[in-house]
C-alpha cells in the first residue's frame, strides 16, 4: 500500500520574483552601498561624541560615558535605517502590478491558477526580501553599540522588530497604490506623499496643536509618525515618570520628546505612543492587503463570501476600537486598569529607602523646635550604623523639648489610572519618654506621612505613627485629624517592619489620587531614639478586574475543582498572600536588609 505524504512548496510567484531581484549584481551592490552609508554614519557619530563625552562621566544620572556614546551611535543607527526603510520599501512594490500591465504580461498572469491573495504574497515577499538586506547589513553595525554598554539585547530586538512592521506596512501600501492606479508613477508618488505625510505632516500638525492650544498636545497625534513610535519603543519601560527624564543618557531627553512625551507634570502620564502606533498600522495593513486583493481580480470585484464579510466587520469594529482608544480613553479605563496591573509589577518609588548613599541623594532632612520653645535648635536626622546597616536615626533627649526632626522626599509621581499603593516602614524605636503621642497624639516619636493630590486637584495627607511607651489615659490616635488612622505600638529595642495594603481602596473616582507628592519621616517629643532601615511607597499601577469584592465560595465548595490563579487574575490575589484588600495592620520582626513577606493580609491605612 502506497502512503502519501502531504508536500509543501513555497509560492511560485516569490520564487520567480527572488530569482529576478537576486541574479546579477545589483542586490550585491545594494547590500555594498548600505553597509557603506552605515559604516561611515557609525564612524561620524563615534567621531561626534568621543570627543565630548570620552575621559569623563556623563553629566545625566550614572551613565557612564562608555554608555552614553553606545547610546548616541546605537539611536542615531536605528533611525537612519528606519529612514532607509521608509524610503526604499514603498518603492519596492509600487511597480509590482503596474508593472505587469505596463508590460502586458498581466493577463498572463491572470491565466495561471494563483489567487490574488497569492499573487500579492508572492510579490510583497520578494520586495521585503531587499528590506531584508537593509536590516541584515545594519546587525552588526547597531550590535558594535552593545560593546560600550548602555544599549540590551531587548533594545535591539525592540529596534529591529519595529523596522520590520514598518517595512511591512510601507511595502502594502505601494502594493495598493500599484493595483489602484495601475501606473507605476502615481503608485510611487502617492506612496511617498503618504510617507512624507506620516513622518513631517504629523509633526507639523503636532506643532500646530501645541502653539493653538498653548500646552503639550496629547501623544496620539503623533501615532502614525514612524520615528515617534520608534523612538517610544526604545523609551518604553525606561521612563516611568516625566521627572526621571534626565536620569539617563544624553539621548534620553530626545527620545522623551519624539515620543510625544510629557514635559507638564500637572497632566497625566499618556499611554506609550508605540500601542497606538502598532494598533493603527495593524488595521490599515490588513485594510490595504484586502483591498488590493480586490483590485487585482478582474472580475467580480468586491463580492465576497460570508466569511469575507465576518472578517470586513471584524476589521471596521477593530477601526472603531482603536478610534475610542484614542478620542475617548475614558471608556477603556477598566480595561486599561485591568492591563497595567498585568503587565506592571510592584515597586518602591522612594529614592535611595534603605540609606545607602548620602542623604543628599533623594532625602531633605531638618530640625527645629516646638512652637512656643526657646533653646539652640536640635540636631538634624542623621546616618548611623546598626547592626551592620545604615540607618537614619531620629534622636533627641529630655533637655530639648518638643523637638521636631523631619526627613522629606519629593516624590512627585503621576499617577494614570487607579492604582494600588501601600505604605511601609522598618525601623527599631530604642528610646521613647512621652506616653503614646501626648494628649492630642500628634507628638509620636515617629510618622510617616504621605502627601498626596487627588483627581480633583485638592491636596491631602495621610499619616501613620508610631509609639512604645503606652498610657491607658490617652488617645492612640490624633485627635484632631481627620486623615489618620489608629496609631500603632512596637516593642522597644526589636527590628519591626509596618506594612499596609491599598492605602486608597475604599474612596470614590474622585478622591484617587492623581499624584504622589511627598513622603516624610516626622519624630517630635521628648526623649526618644528610633533608627530607620528602610522606607517604602510601593506602587502597582492598575487593579485587576474585580478588586475588592472578595469571592463568595458555595457550601458545596466548588472552587476546589476551578485553578488558583483564576482566582488570582480576576481577584488581584497572590498566591501564598491572600487577597489585596482585607486585613489589619501588622508589625512583624524584621532584620534591616531582610525583605519583609507578610504571614497574614495586613490592614490598608483607610481614609475616613
Amino acid at each position: 500500500m502506497n502512503l502519501s505524504t502531504p508536500s509543501f512548496s513555497l509560492n511560485p510567484l516569490l520564487v520567480k520574483e527572488l530569482r529576478g531581484r537576486m541574479r546579477g549584481p545589483r542586490a550585491f551592490l545594494f547590500l555594498t552601498f548600505i553597509l557603506v552609508i552605515l559604516g561611515l554614519f557609525s564612524y561620524g557619530l563615534f567621531q561626534l561624541a568621543t570627543p565630548r563625552f570620552a575621559g569623563q562621566l556623563s553629566d545625566f544620572g550614572n551613565a557612564s560615558a562608555g554608555a552614553t556614546i553606545g547610546q548616541t551611535v546605537f539611536v542615531g543607527l536605528v533611525f537612519l535605517t528606519l529612514l532607509l526603510v521608509c524610503a526604499i520599501a514603498p518603492s519596492l512594490t509600487a511597480g509590482a502590478i503596474s508593472g505587469e500591465h505596463q508590460r502586458k504580461t498581466f493577463d498572463l498572469l491572470m491565466a495561471t491558477p494563483l489567487g490574488p491573495f497569492t499573487i500579492l504574497s508572492g510579490k510583497l515577499g520578494a520586495a521585503l526580501s531587499y528590506v531584508a538586506l537593509i536590516l541584515l547589513a545594519a546587525v552588526p553595525m547597531t550590535s558594535m553599540a552593545y560593546v560600550f554598554g548602555g544599549v540590551t539585547v531587548s533594545d535591539l530586538v525592540r529596534a529591529f522588530a519595529v523596522m520590520a512592521g514598518f517595512a511591512v506596512v510601507f511595502s502594502v501600501m505601494g502594493l495598493f497604490f500599484s493595483a489602484l492606479f495601475l501606473r507605476t508613477g502615481l503608485a510611487v508618488g502617492a506612496s511617498y506623499f503618504l510617507v512624507g505625510m506620516a513622518i513631517l505632516g504629523t509633526f507639523f500638525v503636532y506643532l500646530v496643536i501645541g502653539v493653538m492650544r498653548g500646552a503639550q498636545p496629547p501623544n496620539w497625534v503623533l501615532a502614525l509618525n514612524p520615528f515617534s513610535a520608534m523612538a517610544s519603543a526604545l523609551i518604553d519601560g525606561v521612563i516611568t515618570d516625566p521627572n526621571t527624564i534626565y536620569n539617563g543618557s544624553s539621548v534620553t531627553p530626545m527620545l522623551y520628546g519624539i515620543a510625544g512625551g510629557r514635559f507638564d507634570v500637572a497632566i497625566d502620564k499618556q499611554v506609550p505612543l508605540w500601542q497606538y502606533s502598532a494598533a493603527l498600522y495593524t488595521w490599515l495593513t490588513i485594510f490595504l492587503f484586502a483591498i488590493a486583493a480586490q483590485l487585482v481580480k478582474p472580475v467580480q470585484r468586491f463580492r465576497f463570501h460570508l466569511v469575507t464579510w465576518i472578517v470586513l466587520a471584524l476589521l471596521f469594529l477593530a477601526l472603531l476600537v482603536g478610534a475610542l482608544a484614542l478620542f475617548a480613553p475614558q471608556v477603556f479605563l477598566p480595561f486599561r486598569s485591568t492591563y497595567l496591573w498585568y503587565t506592571t509589577s510592584e515597586r518602591n518609588i522612594v529614592v535611595n529607602p534603605r540609606f545607602e548613599e548620602s542623604l543628599t541623594t533623594g532625602w531633605i532632612v531638618g530640625a527645629e523646635l516646638g512652637k512656643q520653645v526657646k533653646g539652640s535648635a536640635p540636631d538634624p536626622p542623621s546616618l548611623a550604623d546598626a547592626d551592620g546597616a545604615a540607618v537614619l536615626r531620629f534622636a533627641r533627649d529630655d533637655a530639648t523639648p518638643l523637638s521636631e526632626l523631619l526627613a522629606m522626599q519629593n516624590l512627585n509621581f503621576q499617577l494614570t489610572e487607579a492604582s494600588v499603593v501601600k505604605l511601609g516602614l522598618t525601623l527599631r524605636m530604642q528610646e521613647h519618654a512621652m506616653p503614646v503621642c501626648g494628649a492630642a497624639g500628634r507628638q509620636c516619636p515617629m510618622m510617616i506621612l504621605l502627601d498626596y493630590t487627588d483627581r480633583r486637584d485638592q491636596q491631602h495627607k495621610l499619616a501613620q505613627g508610631f509609639f512604645s511607651t503606652y498610657a491607658p489615659d490617652l488617645p492612640d490616635h490624633c485627635v484632631n485629624c481627620d486623615r489618620i488612622p489608629p496609631h500603632v505600638r512596637v516593642e522597644t529595642d526589636t527590628w519591626l517592619s509596618f506594612a499596609s495594603t491599598d492605602l486608597f481602596e475604599n474612596v470614590t473616582a474622585d478622591e484617587l489620587p492623581r499624584s504622589l507628592d511627598r513622603v516624610t519621616l516626622f519624630a517630635q517629643g521628648t526623649g526618644f531614639q528610633i533608627d530607620v532601615a528602610e522606607v517604602r511607597v510601593l506602587v502597582h499601577e492598575g487593579r485587576p478586574p474585580l478588586y475588592g469584592k472578595p469571592p463568595k465560595t458555595p457550601r458545596w465548595s466548588w472552587r476546589r475543582f476551578v485553578p488558583f490563579w483564576v482566582y488570582d487574575l480576576v481577584y488581584g490575589a497572590v498566591r501564598g498572600w491572600g487577597p489585596v484588600n482585607p486585613g489589619g495592620p501588622i508589625m512583624v520582626p524584621a532584620h534591616p536588609r531582610v525583605p519583609l513577606i507578610p504571614t497574614r493580609a495586613p490592614m490598608p491605612l483607610r481614609v475616613p
